[in-house]
């Protein structure tokens, strides 16, 4: 058997911690509730909506069908600048709090679908989920997600307090692991995928300098790219 290197032994660490987390926080639901004499606001919850003329139309049931596949219902923020930035109809906003300006998508997370998943969806369903073929999980181990894909125009965000009427019995040993686990792993995101992108990127310059090379030499008639290379997918 061929031993795993260090980047598929991270990947394979990330997947068990991810599994994990979601036993405990599978675990943590279970806790029972009790009502608060107080409610208090802790944060904001963004929404994903149709725009009002899109609700209007007659395959509205089938977009919103699509919305509600392909991306999770709200989105948990304690961002006053991704707050306001909803409140003025965007749907990203440029980050400023690292070295670098970065855009912030405000949307809800997407869900990824399964392959069993996509095939049993309606034909016009379909049309509207494509397969993530850049993904690791694809490249390396031919498993098949879909990401829903509509045009930007037929949704909205919108944004309102997120209200706490009622809060679990807390989970001891439980909560330490999860907030544990969830430091991890949002390590893991920021190395892992600006690492990748790095790479990804300098083997491309590479594909395009060889190809320019064989053009000079006379090898190639022109110089062929892929199509993730030519629109810079990264």
């Amino acid at each position: 058997m061929r031993e795993l290197d260090k980047y598929e032994k991270k990947y394979k660490s990330f997947l068990k911690m991810q599994r994990r987390l979601d036993e405990i926080e599978e675990e943590l639901r279970k806790l029972p509730l009790r009502e608060l004499k107080e409610p208090y606001q802790k944060g904001w919850n963004i929404s994903i909506r149709l725009r009002d003329d899109i609700s209007r139309r007659e395959d509205a049931h089938i977009i919103q069908q699509i919305v509600d596949l392909g991306w999770h219902k709200e989105r948990y923020t304690t961002d006053l600048e991704a707050v306001k930035a909803v409140r003025k109809g965007l749907k990203s906003y440029i980050c400023t709090k690292y070295k670098e300006p970065v855009s912030i998508s405000l949307f809800p997370l997407r869900k990824d679908l399964t392959e069993e998943q996509y095939n049993n969806l309606p034909e016009k369903v379909k049309l509207n989920f494509c397969l993530d073929d850049f993904n690791e999980r694809y490249l390396k181990y031919n498993r098949k997600y879909y990401y829903c894909h509509l045009p930007n125009y037929y949704t909205e965000l919108k944004v309102r307090p997120n209200i706490i009427t009622h809060e679990r019995l807390k989970g001891g040993e439980l909560e330490s692991e999860k907030d544990f686990l969830r430091g991890k792993l949002q390590e893991f995101y920021r190395i892992y995928y600006y690492g990748y992108k790095r790479i990804n990127l300098k083997s491309e310059r590479r594909i395009v300098r060889d190809e320019i090379q064989k053009y000079k030499k006379g090898e190639n008639e022109d110089i062929f790219l892929s199509k993730k290379q030519e629109y810079n997918y990264y």
